[in-house]
């Protein structure tokens, strides 16, 4: 590890102050997310008896400690309850009910419920004081985008040179060579994430988001171009998954639209929901979907598809035996050898939170995505989500339900996309004036109603009262 890599984690709760300084606070939010997470190390900085300091829990902290600060209108303090909210609070306080029921000392419990809330409490948290509205969606939106775009560069760079930025500027390699290397001698690029499959996932729901915008004429600086762009940068990442859910994601919206129904996006959020049930019950092995994959693409993928399968088989059995709260941490919930040596390895996130945290965890996660966008699914007349000023806030919808999927299998945490959840969680309890089939797409700010208009140095009444 480099001096820059300390110089960079410790220096960066300073710089967010000067973001919020020089930029009005919603968009220096953004701007310290987009940065933190794209540019930053993948480093884990242990602390005695405390969650972990990390790129993702320095930004998180010092967005709220400075926003509280440096925002005049207090938005953080301004967020009320609402019924969207209660899966959230059950998942960051679940932690402590698991530590009491495995008799581990409170203090387990509490640095497990810090740690939860850090992770996924103050994004959420944030998105509900910051981005439930149709310019607040808009921005998070347009943010990815833009993020995706200045990635290109080095998402080719090491597709053809190797994964070896991360190495290059802060002294060690992120993921390792052998698991990025693909045929025809190029690699799966990684950059400053964790893994190529996170790369993959976050350009898959740019691509998505840019040829939205682009269908749906949203007023912005992104065209079919930057589309395109998008899409041969995210078919170059090969990461089969993100492919396959940003394909999915991209023929139900096209499908909604066409047939003014919303069964397509109902359908694939009610298979996204059923899997984690299906394979904790034991009713689906997967073995279809193996065979698809091999008939379809390559044996290759299908083996490593049986051998998640394989994994989560084992460790739903070590789950069951204590389902309402799970195991806790310490890998207390993975299962061991003889000899002590770890049998399985833990890939998804449904089937982490169920062994950690039992089904009140996995519940209350599942809830937590699903009920604003089922929600807004409800509100919503899908002849709107391709209107100019709605479309922004449909196509988070679907970044939100593919992002559920991708968690089936994946378990990489995304602050951004939790971001998006709270923001939509405050959007759908929102009484705004009815957007018309027709509305025009250069309806100013001025026009918005109260708590839309961009800027956030004005009252920002719709979304503070959330």
């Amino acid at each position: 590890m480099t001096t820059l890599a300390d110089i960079a984690m410790y220096g960066w709760i300073p710089v967010i102050a000067i973001l919020f300084h020089g930029l009005p606070p919603r968009r220096a939010i953004v701007a310290a997310f987009l940065i933190a997470w794209l540019f930053l190390p993948w480093a884990r900085y242990s602390i005695p008896g405390l969650p972990d300091f990390t790129k993702l829990s320095s930004t998180c902290v010092g967005v709220v400690l400075i926003g509280l600060i440096a925002d005049p209108q207090h938005r953080f303090l301004r967020v009320r309850p609402r019924l969207y909210d209660i899966p959230m609070a059950v998942f960051c306080a679940t932690p402590f009910a698991t530590a009491l029921s495995n008799e581990l000392t409170p203090w387990d419990g509490l640095s497990a419920v810090a740690g939860t809330t850090i992770t996924w409490g103050i994004p959420y948290w944030i998105g509900r004081a910051y981005f439930a509205s149709r310019e607040g969606l808009k921005e998070l939106a347009s943010t990815i985008v833009f993020g995706a775009l200045i990635y290109i560069p080095f998402a080719f760079f090491e597709i053809a040179m190797s994964p070896r930025i991360h190495k290059i500027v802060y002294g060690w390699h992120a993921s390792p060579i052998r698991t990025t290397r693909r045929a025809f001698g190029v690699y799966r690029p990684v950059v400053f994430l964790q893994n190529g499959l996170m790369l993959g996932m976050w350009m898959a729901c740019a691509t998505l988001i840019a040829f939205w915008y682009w269908r749906s004429r949203v007023p912005s600086r992104f065209g079919m171009l930057t589309a395109l762009s998008l899409l041969f940068t995210t078919l170059a990442c090969q990461s089969f998954g993100a492919i396959a859910l940003m394909t999915g994601a991209c023929l139900v919206l096209f499908t909604c639209e066409s047939t003014r129904t919303k069964a397509a996006l109902v359908a694939l959020v009610a298979a996204i929901a059923a899997y984690p049930l299906l394979r904790s019950t034991g009713l689906w092995s997967g073995e279809s979907a193996a065979g698809l994959v091999s008939d379809f693409f390559s044996s290759g993928r299908a083996d490593s598809l049986r051998f998640r399968l394989d994994n989560e088989v084992l460790l739903v059995e070590k789950a069951l035996e204590r389902p309402m709260f799970g195991w806790g941490g310490y890998s207390r919930s993975h299962v061991f050898d003889d000899k002590g040596r770890d049998m399985t390895i833990s890939d998804g996130l449904w089937i982490v939170t169920l062994g950690k945290y039992g089904f009140s965890g996995l519940v209350s996660l599942v809830g937590l995505f699903l009920l604003p966008c089922a929600k807004f699914i409800r509100k919503t007349p899908v002849v709107l989500w391709s209107e100019p000023r709605t479309a922004p806030a449909a196509v988070m919808m679907v970044v939100v339900v593919i992002y559920l999927g991708d968690c089936m299998f994946n378990a990489m945490i995304n602050p951004l996309f939790i971001i998006a959840i709270g923001g939509l969680s405050g959007f759908v309890t929102l009484r705004l004036p009815p957007v018309t089939r027709g509305t025009s797409a250069r309806m100013t700010n001025r026009s918005a109603p109260s708590g839309e208009a961009d800027g956030a140095r004005t009252p920002h009444a719709a979304t503070c009262t959330q």
